[in-house]
């Protein structure tokens, strides 16, 4: 159950938050099913919410761009110490800015972009907001992984712009970025029967018990798009969030 009291070095996942259609209905789904609570900003932030398990922040949950057409989606951002020289990192490295660096009062800057492969990703530059306070523990991030239409140029493009090694899993077309030993972000290709599934980065959150959560999850409203499955890493299962929002649920294996 890692705490973090400090910023995430560059380059590692360090925050994750969800654009709802329906930010209070989002937010209500997710207490309901790891325990969340919430400090909700005013006006002048959007009325986002940071998610808290045991006190910790986990995760932010905000609602779409007034007018905007976008679908509920969570996003996965990695740390930068310089936003600015890594927007034109990522655009020198072949990826495009999808929205440009947004000061965000006192609590840092963060900016969008697209992979090669289309891929959204964010980078955030921390000020008050340091991101994740909380990792590896029901209701907080586990890992993060991405799922490619073009992996061998999404793998080049990650592994430059984040100082990462993209390592290849023995007998599976799967690879980590890692970085000093340690494993920090997955990517796979996506399949043919994946259909018209654009590329996308997934979370993975930690639960207790993944069939608990599940029966809580469709009780509330949830879609099982995966259903729970063991697996080497643990007991594992994709969902549909009532308004959309993909996720993932990771129940490790015993220590």
């Amino acid at each position: 159950m890692p705490k973090h009291t400090s910023a995430h070095a560059a380059g590692i996942p360090c925050w994750s938050d969800l654009m709802s259609t329906d930010p209070k209905g989002a937010r209500d789904f997710y207490a309901k099913i790891f325990g969340w609570t919430y400090t909700v900003a005013g006006p002048e932030f959007g009325f986002y919410a940071t998610a808290r398990q045991d006190g910790h922040a986990v995760a932010g949950v905000g609602g779409v761009p007034p007018g905007s057409n976008m679908p509920t989606t969570w996003s996965v951002y990695f740390a930068t110490d310089n936003l600015a020289a890594d927007l034109e990192r990522v655009k020198a490295l072949g990826g495009s800015v999808l929205m440009p660096p947004m000061q965000i009062g006192q609590e840092g800057s963060m900016a969008m972009f697209l992979d090669p492969a289309g891929a959204a990703f964010g980078l955030w530059q921390s000020g008050n907001h340091t991101g994740y306070r909380l990792t590896d523990a029901h209701g907080a991030k586990g890992w993060v992984e991405l799922a490619s239409r073009d992996l061998a140029k999404s793998r080049a493009f990650f592994s430059k712009l984040l100082n990462m090694e993209a390592v290849l899993m023995q007998g599976m077309e799967y690879y980590t970025l890692d970085r000093g030993g340690e494993q920090y972000a997955g990517m796979m290709g996506l399949p043919p029967e994946a259909g018209p599934i654009p590329s996308h980065w997934g979370i993975y959150w930690i639960v207790d018990n993944t069939d608990a959560v599940i029966k809580a999850a469709t009780a509330a409203g949830a879609k099982v798009i995966d259903p729970a499955e063991d697996t080497p890493y643990g007991r594992l299962a994709t969902l549909m969030d009532p308004q959309g929002g993909m996720f993932k649920l990771m129940q490790p294996l015993p220590r």
